[in-house]
C-alpha cells in the first residue's frame, strides 16, 4: 500500500469546508498517472458529500485522498468497477504517516462526447489489519 505524506485533517465544520473550497478554486483538477495521466476534476466533491450522515469524517480526509491521487501508479489501484452505462470507477487506498487508511473514489461521468473523471469521495477505513 502507498505511503502519504498528508494526514488526515483535524478540523470541522465551516474552516474545514472554507479550506476544502479554497483548494478546489486554486486547483480544480489533479493529475492522475494511476489512470493514463487523465486529469481528475474536484469540483464536484464538495456537492457529492453533501447529503452523506458522515460527510465531516469523508471531508477531513480530502486532503490525504488529493495526496493519493498525485502519487498512486497503476499497480497500487485497488478496484475498478464498470457501470451499465459504461462509466468507470476507480477505488484507491494509502496510508497516513500515522498508520490510517485512506480511500479515494473516483467515477467517470460521461457528459456528451467528453469523459471527465471526478473525485466523489475520500475517507478513512481505520487502522490497517496486522
Amino acid at each position: 500500500m502507498l505511503k502519504l505524506k498528508t494526514e488526515i485533517s483535524s478540523k470541522q465544520g465551516v474552516a474545514l469546508n472554507r479550506d476544502i473550497k479554497e483548494y478546489i478554486q486554486r486547483r480544480p483538477k489533479v493529475m492522475c498517472k494511476a489512470i493514463n495521466g487523465r486529469p481528475v476534476f474536484l469540483t464536484k466533491f464538495l456537492e457529492a458529500t453533501h447529503g452523506r450522515l458522515d460527510r465531516t469524517r469523508r471531508r477531513q480526509s480530502f486532503f490525504s485522498g488529493v495526496d493519493l491521487l498525485r502519487t498512486v501508479k497503476p499497480e497500487d489501484m485497488s478496484n475498478q468497477f464498470k457501470a451499465f452505462s459504461g462509466e468507470l470507477s476507480f477505488e484507491f487506498q494509502g496510508i497516513t504517516p500515522k498508520g490510517e487508511v485512506v480511500g479515494a473514489h473516483v467515477r467517470e461521468e460521461i457528459e456528451g462526447k467528453n469523459r471527465r473523471l471526478y473525485l466523489i469521495s475520500t475517507f478513512p477505513k481505520g487502522k490497517p489489519a496486522g
